[in-house]
């Protein structure tokens, strides 16, 4: 069996409503601070014209158009039209003196304290200063330090290299003495050898007391680089004398 429904109601009906009724309400909101914001605007503007007033200090400056923004124990703050100032109390007229209350003890020590809060500003610049240049020069030192350091650093590793240096070259000079010593050595060895095997024919001559060893020591000297001559002159040498 098939049971038939009613129509439904739309979802999001109340949903619309309720953004209209907040978009309304925000409207009317905004309306509303923006009319503050024009009345306090108009209040101010209104206030600074009723009570802009000209104001001569005691030693003739003359002020166009002034607000008082600020009263301190030692003068007043105001705009004028030519920008902004502080008037000591010292230089208003009495009328505008009695009208803010002036006191001279609360001026003095104003001017006191400020004067003090100054120094101790200017104290505290100068503590400041004196410890960033202390600082400073302590960082210098050890950069000089440092630079000093890796100078001697150098300078020792320099001066290493060089002894290194001088002293293999001293090895190598000695090495070459010693080769050049051996060598020179050998050298007169085989000289002395070779004159030895060279004249051995005036040698076995002088040596066996022949009676013709001057013939046979010209014979060598000066035929001895013939195989053949050497050959006569060392048979000459051996031969028996007369």
């Amino acid at each position: 069996m098939r049971i038939e429904r009613g129509p439904k109601c739309p979802r999001n009906f109340l949903d619309s409503r309720l953004e209209k009724l907040r978009i309304r309400f925000e409207r009317t909101a905004l309306r509303n601070k923006m009319r503050t914001v024009a009345l306090t605007l108009a209040f101010l503007l209104a206030a600074s014209v009723c009570f802009a007033l000209d104001i001569t200090t005691r030693k003739g400056v003359t002020y166009k158009q002034c607000a008082v923004t600020k009263v301190d124990p030692d003068g007043i703050r105001i705009i004028h039209t030519d920008g902004a100032t502080k008037i000591a109390f010292e230089d208003l007229p009495d009328t505008l003196q009695r009208q803010y209350n002036y006191d001279p003890a609360k001026a003095a020590e104003s001017r006191k304290r400020a004067a003090e809060a100054q120094a101790a500003a200017a104290k505290r610049a100068a503590d400041e200063l004196a410890q960033r240049q202390a600082a400073e020069l302590r960082a210098q030192q050890q950069r000089d330090g440092l630079i000093q350091q890796q100078r001697q650093q150098e300078e020792q590793r320099l001066a290493a290299e060089q002894q290194k240096a001088n002293a293999e070259a001293n090895a190598r000079a000695e090495r070459q003495r010693t080769t050049n010593h051996t060598v020179g050595g050998i050298v007169i060895g085989l000289i002395l050898l070779g004159l030895a095997v060279y004249f051995m024919p005036t040698i076995v001559a002088m040596l066996a007391g022949h009676q013709n060893t001057l013939a046979i020591f010209i014979l060598n000297l000066f035929l001895g680089w013939t195989l053949v001559g050497w050959v006569i002159a060392l048979v000459w040498a051996c031969s028996k004398t007369a």
